[in-house]
């Protein structure tokens, strides 16, 4: 459109997303000769991006996407090192572009785990259900169900180190931030060694909660080292990554946890708007430039020091998704919403139009003393078309319960390899309740994929759709993952005639085809 104009930009607190990342992609033209471009800035801070179309030539634009530093000064003989622009043009409609950003984000960026390709985990975390209300007794609990449900990792969050306490007794729930070296003794009278041990002889793979960048006041941290934080009064301190010091203190100090415990996995929290912090300590805005410099450095190390770690990027929900923290975590907790499960799908299937799927990690909360006697196949699903996690008070699930979603899960497992290829929806995403939810995910190589549709409770019952992305020359075999049921069909049939869903209410289906070996279909 000519004369188009828009502007993006970071969350109002510092934190790089919010209502927006600081990823985006334009598409234009007329099909078949539709092109496109898209840009992501690797950087975790304050940025804006402009765009304006000419107002008299088609396929024109301007583009600037750059750090929100708007008062900085660079004096004579200083250098300033500013942040990587990723670029890259397309040929193609949106889903073409979208699927672009998608692999470039998994294939460039995105790092490797034990010197893989990271496929979406199965995990388990208390906090959402539980929060800060438990100790080990309780914990110890929730490692068996775990184990039996066939997740792989086992997460400790907040309320591990000393002084947390506090949070239950109805103050703030992070209270004890900055005593990382001690671990709260009534919840741990001897430590985490043996929950680490505990959670390692069920089969499950350890992980700990972090929130480095943030202190109290008082706290073993702000205590010694005054110095080496941002303070503005109040009860919290921001850690200065800036200092080559305070990012030594936090290499060593996380580094020694993953050795002692054996870490698998680290959530890497961040509830704290770092923008006031960063104004008072310099107006021009380059302590920014140090701070993710010193940042990045952190995570890049206990990256390299420990290849087998999955790092979990966490900022109060997804308040930290850019391309700079993307190279550096292996997931994302995106979203602090997990009650509802259509909100967890709409947020899930909405971010994979430009993230691969292994990111978006989202839970099944369940409510401390809380029984479940089963559940449905549409709420366990809703959190499967990217990362999935079960949190909160496994204990209290019936036996039936933890058969079900250990067998929804093996399934996920066995599958979950497509949720990091192409991805496409089948219908346009739901507004109301008369529209029903349907995505595909497709392997251009293996012509293998798996489509998820969800029928919402107002919808009709049937839906005729056409799955994309097919080879019409060959013929795929179709399996109802959940009914067990298996057929042939033409690639045709799925392209052009599509394929008939049938749900009731609140249903789901989920459908893995693949193409027949060396199946070429009859003229």
């Amino acid at each position: 459109m000519r004369g188009a104009r828009f502007q993006l930009q970071h969350g109002p607190d510092g934190r790089s997303s919010n209502e927006y990342l600081p990823v985006f992609m334009v598409s234009v033209g007329e099909s078949p000769q539709r092109l496109g471009f898209f840009a992501g800035l690797e950087w975790s801070a304050t940025w804006t991006a402009r765009f304006i179309s000419s107002t008299s030539v088609d396929g024109v634009f301007e583009t600037t996407l750059g750090p929100g530093l708007s008062n900085l000064t660079v004096a004579p003989g200083e250098t300033v090192t500013l942040p990587p622009v990723h670029f890259g043009f397309f040929e193609g409609d949106f889903e073409t572009g979208s699927n672009t950003v998608r692999r470039y984000i998994y294939e460039r960026v995105c790092p490797d785990l034990e010197g893989r390709r990271p496929l979406p985990p199965v995990s388990y975390d208390h906090w959402f259900g539980v929060e800060n209300n438990y100790d080990e007794a309780f914990i110890r609990k929730q490692v068996c169900i775990a184990a039996k449900l066939g997740l792989e990792y086992f997460v400790q969050d907040a309320g591990w180190y000393a002084g947390s306490l506090a949070s239950q007794r109805g103050e703030d729930c992070f209270y004890g931030l900055g005593n990382w070296r001690r671990v709260e003794p009534t919840k741990f009278p001897s430590g985490l060694e043996p929950l680490a041990e505990y959670v390692k002889s069920k089969g499950l793979k350890f992980g700990l909660w972090f929130e480095v960048e943030r202190a109290q006041r008082g706290s073993d941290l702000q205590a010694a080292h005054p110095e080496w934080v941002f303070d503005r009064g109040g009860p919290w301190v921001h850690l200065n990554l800036a200092l080559p010091q305070v990012q030594d203190y936090v290499i060593e100090t996380v580094d020694s946890w993953v050795q002692r415990l054996d870490l698998r996995w680290i959530r890497w929290d961040y509830n704290i708007g770092p923008l006031e912090f960063w104004q008072q300590a310099d107006p021009s805005g380059k302590i920014q430039l140090l701070y993710m410099k010193g940042l990045y450095r952190v995570l890049d190390e206990l990256m390299k020091r420990n290849p087998q770690l999955l790092i979990e990027c966490c900022a109060s929900g997804g308040r930290r998704i850019d391309l700079g923290t993307l190279k550096r975590a292996h997931t994302i907790w995106f979203s602090d919403q997990t009650e509802v499960a259509a909100v967890c799908r709409f947020m899930q299937t909405g971010a994979n139009r430009l993230l691969p799927g292994h990111l978006l990690n989202s839970c099944i909360p369940v409510a401390r003393g809380e029984r479940r006697e089963a559940f449905s196949e549409t709420e366990v699903l809703s959190r499967m078309c990217g990362a999935f996690s079960i949190d909160g008070d496994l204990a209290g699930l019936s036996d039936s319960a933890v058969q079900q979603v250990k067998e929804l899960i093996a399934t996920y497992k066995e599958k979950r390899y497509l949720l990091v290829k192409d991805f496409y929806r089948l219908t346009r995403q739901p507004d109301s309740d008369s529209d029903w939810d349907v995505v595909q995910f497709h392997d251009p190589g293996t012509q293998e994929g798996l489509v998820y549709a969800f029928r919402l409770a107002g919808s009709i019952e049937k839906q005729r759709l056409r799955v994309k992305a097919l080879n019409p020359s060959i013929d795929y075999t179709v399996q109802d993952l959940l009914r067990g049921t298996k057929q042939t069909v033409t690639g045709t049939q799925l392209t052009s005639m599509g394929w008939e869903f049938i749900l009731p209410i609140d249903g789901v289906n989920l459908l893995y085809y693949h193409a027949v070996q060396g199946g070429l279909s009859k003229p």
